[in-house]
């Protein structure tokens, strides 16, 4: 057998795991039937998953930076407001308690 391309292991997994995901076996049974070693199949599963995700943008991405654009002090007079990246703004008064805004913000993380 001759070395397959990228695009030729993806479509043969897939066709592997499509037919194993209808078969009703499990895993290691529809691999033993069809002579393929299971460790590999989990290991493809798992790719293609990983391939199949909705790829999000940036400004999308949990972990992605967000741009802050200071005020000046006579703008900012009524508070902050963050806005994220899913569409929610927060805005925090001026005069917030610190302790109040820790909070919030660990629960934001927490969200992540």
């Amino acid at each position: 057998m001759g070395v397959r391309s990228s695009a030729e292991k993806i479509a043969k997994w897939r066709e592997m795991i499509g037919a194993w995901s209808t078969s009703g076996k499990t895993q290691v049974a529809f691999c033993e039937e069809h002579g393929l070693d299971a460790a590999q199949m989990g290991y493809w599963k798992q790719r293609l998953a990983i391939l199949d995700r909705p790829q999000s943008s940036p400004a999308q991405s949990a972990s992605a930076f967000v741009r802050v654009m200071p005020q000046l002090a006579s703008q900012s007079s009524t508070g902050i407001q963050i806005s994220l990246p899913n569409q929610v703004a927060l805005r925090i008064p001026s005069g917030a308690a610190e302790q109040d805004i820790l909070t919030v913000l660990r629960a934001l993380r927490g969200a992540a």
